[in-house]
């Protein structure tokens, strides 16, 4: 192709006019003739639309697909815990960061907004749920448009094991690592739903949310009758390639932990019990309610452990709070010696102390300094002014952040007012980025 106008922002290029043409959940349109005019367009806020004198700007979000009743529900995205095909498998790098040569394209789905959800709610009914997602794709002299089951183009979902532990881990990303040039020129993503139907970001009809939008890398194909959006590879970065499906955003935004799901609690608490921090700078967290108990932990380094006895393993820290003896008590153990036994100043820190119905949010929070532990009680979840320092100690033993190798919960004195149950939620933060950049 070639551009006809200097200017950026409006460039009309000469390219092979296509359309998504593989199954999606509406039919296709026909392709345009061939003695239809051949240009594209990119896209920017002046560009004139087709659609603007008989439909707002939104009119295509609220259109009832054909394959399925009318009024179907839009349900939310499931979290992707998916497996996927050996062939896509393969396709992810043995260590998971990027390598030269190769193109990495992520795909996240978890901040999908609502107006691209509405695109397709029969996509998105009750009972189905998001399982997969493909490049789709047009190259340059290809007779082939856009196939959904193209071998080759599925992605890979995003695990833990491939990222590590990151704050407000993201669910819901897939990936895919192909040769860089593998892709040529028009191109999208296609999710696939647990009924093995298609949704196509890319095209045209009521259903394709990329429709009208003016994303940096799109182009609009225009005939006498209608136009068609699709993401152009000139367009794109060439080692990673990163959007939110249906939208011209390339993260999902941060979310404050109050917001997680169950399974999010359930994966970051996992994460710091079997992989706890252990690098100066990290900080981890153990949060509440006060009528639900707080729970009595140990971090552990190695050394002195029994198979009969959880509890006879090295200790950096033994945590014990005693609602009915009004006070938090912390030690050390090394060998089944005892070191370093305190009280926490001032009144017990944790709301109620024989209220089951409480509310109250309680904290704990740890901040390993080089060269001291230092212990927080904060009175909100999420407020740090609420935090007050309990103790700034040295590590007990000669021990360092880095003889840290896990930790453990326990319920704690039998003769505590409120008893945990002692399975407390936990959550980590790492010196620098919170983010494996990779993905």
């Amino acid at each position: 192709f070639r551009c006809s106008s200097p200017d950026s922002h409006r460039r009309v290029l000469e390219v092979e006019p296509s359309k998504p043409e593989a199954r999606r959940v509406t039919p296709p349109e026909a392709h345009p003739p061939p003695h239809l005019s051949t240009t594209y367009a990119v896209m920017d806020e002046t560009t004139t639309l087709l659609r603007e004198s008989n439909m707002s700007s939104r009119g295509w979000t609220t259109v009832t697909l054909r394959r399925f009743a009318a009024g179907a529900a839009v349900a939310a995205v499931a979290t992707l815990g998916v497996l996927s095909s050996p062939e896509a498998t393969r396709r992810v790098q043995s260590a998971f960061g990027l390598t030269p040569g190769q193109t990495r394209y992520i795909l996240r789905t978890r901040c999908m907004s609502d107006y691209v959800k509405a695109a397709n709610p029969g996509f998105f009914r009750e009972g189905t749920s998001v399982t997969g997602a493909r490049l789709v794709r047009h190259n340059l002299g290809s007779p082939s448009f856009f196939l959904a089951d193209e071998a080759g183009m599925e992605m890979t979902p995003v695990t833990i094991d491939m990222t590590g532990y990151e704050w407000d881990w993201e669910e819901g990303r897939f990936l895919i690592d192909l040769p860089t040039g593998t892709l040529d020129n028009e191109w999208g993503f296609a999710l696939v739903n647990s009924a093995g139907e298609y949704f196509y970001e890319v095209g045209s009809g009521a259903d394709a949310p990329l429709w009208g939008q003016t994303c940096r890398d799109l182009m609009r194909y225009d005939s006498p009758t209608d136009q068609w959006f699709n993401r152009l590879m000139s367009l794109e970065a060439t080692d990673k390639i990163e959007y939110v499906f249906g939208s011209c955003d390339n993260t999902c935004p941060e979310r404050n932990f109050m917001d997680w799901s169950d399974s999010q609690r359930a994966l970051a608490t996992q994460q710091v019990l079997e992989n706890t921090p252990n690098e100066v700078g990290a900080e981890f967290t153990m949060y509440g309610y006060a009528g639900d108990g707080v729970c009595q932990f140990d971090i552990l380094v190695p050394g002195h452990e029994s198979a009969t006895d959880q509890y006879a393993q090295n200790r950096i820290m033994h945590f014990a709070p005693s609602d009915s003896r009004d006070y938090v008590h912390t030690n050390a153990k090394k060998d089944g010696a005892w070191e370093g036994e305190q009280n926490w100043p001032g009144a017990w820190p944790f709301g109620p102390k024989n209220d089951p119905s409480s509310k109250f949010e309680w904290r704990v929070k740890i901040l390993l300094k080089e060269t001291t532990m230092q212990t927080f009680a904060c009175s909100s979840w999420t407020d740090d002014s609420t935090c007050e320092v309990k103790s700034d100690r040295p590590y007990p033993f000669g021990w360092s952040p880095s003889d840290i190798s896990g930790v453990q919960t326990a319920m704690g004195y039998e003769d505590n007012y409120l008893r945990s149950d002692g399975q407390c939620d936990f959550y980590a933060k790492y010196p620098g980025a919170q983010k494996n950049a990779d993905f």
